[in-house]
């Protein structure tokens, strides 16, 4: 598995945790910022919160038992994923959780990119997270 997806799942289980059994009556959103040396695409989200895709005669799909993060039964007190692009804070990306308790409304946050994706999202849908890039935050020495 993808040291992305697994890093992902890890910090959606820590702030699941950091609430225990209650859950929040206002909308919780993890952010996440790519350290690391290569970029990040839509897919890697995707997959971290609805489990692992499949294609073949079938066109592209989330599988059945894909070790999802993210279903009807669990993480539902999490709204969503921010992807931060530190470089270019137009360009981040919020990933909706679409089984959240409390949604993010769209927009709410105009300078980010919404991004509406579900377990049942069209094979267009999913292509389209091909081209959706989190940047690695490169620290400069200067820093």
């Amino acid at each position: 598995m993808n040291v992305a997806i697994k890093r992902l799942r890890k910090d959606l289980s820590e702030l699941r945790k950091k609430f225990n059994l209650s859950k929040p009556d206002f909308p919780l959103i993890l952010v996440s910022m790519n350290f690391s040396n290569e970029s990040i695409t839509g897919f890697t989200y995707a997959r971290a919160m609805y489990g692992e895709m499949t294609f073949g005669l079938k066109p592209l799909h989330h599988m059945e038992k894909g070790n999802a993060a993210m279903t009807i039964k669990h993480n539902t007190g999490i709204s969503g994923i921010l992807g931060f692009n530190y470089e270019n804070t137009i360009e981040s990306y919020l990933f909706h959780n679409q089984f959240a308790e409390n949604p993010i409304p769209p927009k709410f946050f105009p300078s980010t990119i919404d991004v509406i994706n579900s377990r049942d999202s069209t094979r267009t849908n999913l292509e389209l997270l091909g081209g959706t890039l989190i940047q690695p935050y490169i620290r400069r020495l200067s820093e």
